[in-house]
């Protein structure tokens, strides 16, 4: 399903020698702040501080930012994870992207915008041709993080009681797999504990929500599931079809959750983003989130 692409080697040299100063202004053009900052009354901020908070989803790693430092572009950094006081943050990380993005039908075929961004900002020449790679690529930022002591990430279920910020390793699309169950291994080892099954296209596991099939679980795609479900690790079904969150319930003997959705009951005419309120429920009553 992905094609690598050979490039000149003083085309790489000379990406990676410009990223520095290219990627940082496409950064802050694509994801900037809007809108005035949010005026937040004392009794509101002392409600803040007895709760418990947590944000499923943030593509953070995708970029080569200082994370640590209080940017004016973006939506989260270390700082500004301080200053919302926020316990439990999931890192989503996307490895692969169709050109012409859109909800309704993609396909990797028409090329793959990650492949360029990763041109851009200079990433490890193996991220061009392997998109496990990109997906450790993305991880070991998370991992720097955590040596520098920003933040502990969530391993084990006794992590989620550390002090501080907790974060959470998620792929969002199972295609790191490259076709591979050991390398469900080899990424929980780097530390992923939820993966998303699919992202805007069909992969190897199954169909889109976004995708041309709409299909449900692949044979790969089951035994993927089951391997999952061994380690530990949570299958999200954001973004996935109909048909494969329905096969999955149907074959999963752990919980699973949707990191980022809403529900079509409460915004009708979503049938290419949110899944049908009864799956929903299906989640829910098997302890899922």
């Amino acid at each position: 399903m992905f094609k690598v692409i050979g490039f000149g080697f003083i085309g790489v040299v000379g990406a990676m020698l410009t990223a520095a100063h290219i990627t940082p202004g496409i950064d802050a053009k694509m994801n900037p702040v809007i809108g005035e900052q949010v005026v937040v009354y004392d009794t509101a901020r002392a409600l803040h501080e007895t709760l418990y908070v947590a944000d499923l989803h943030a593509d953070m790693l995708l970029w080569d930012r200082e994370h640590r430092a209080r940017l004016d572009f973006g939506q989260t950094d270390m700082a500004r994870f301080a200053e919302g006081s926020v316990d439990l943050q999931i890192f989503s990380v996307v490895t692969a992207s169709p050109k012409g993005q859109n909800f309704d039908a993609n396909s990797i075929e028409s090329g793959d915008q990650i492949t360029t961004l990763a041109l851009a900002q200079g990433w490890p020449l193996a991220t061009l041709g392997s998109i496990r790679a990109r997906a450790v690529h993305q991880a070991e930022r998370l991992h720097g993080l955590e040596r520098a002591g920003e933040l502990t990430i969530v391993r084990t279920a006794s992590d989620l009681d550390a002090p501080g910020l907790k974060g959470i390793l998620l792929i969002e699309g199972a295609h790191p797999l490259e076709g591979k169950l050991s390398n469900i291994d080899r990424l929980y080892d780097a530390g992923f504990r939820v993966m998303g099954l699919q992202h805007f296209f069909d992969n190897r596991l199954g169909g889109s929500m976004h995708g041309q099939s709409q299909a449900g679980l692949t044979d790969f795609g089951r035994d993927a599931g089951a391997r999952m479900n061994a380690r530990g690790v949570i299958i999200d079904l954001a973004h996935s079809s109909e048909a494969v969150a329905r096969d999955v319930l149907a074959m999963s003997e752990a919980p699973v959750m949707i990191s980022h959705t809403g529900l079509r009951l409460a915004c009708p005419g979503t049938d290419n983003r949110n899944l049908p309120d009864d799956v929903m429920v299906e989640i829910a009553r098997g302890g899922g989130l």
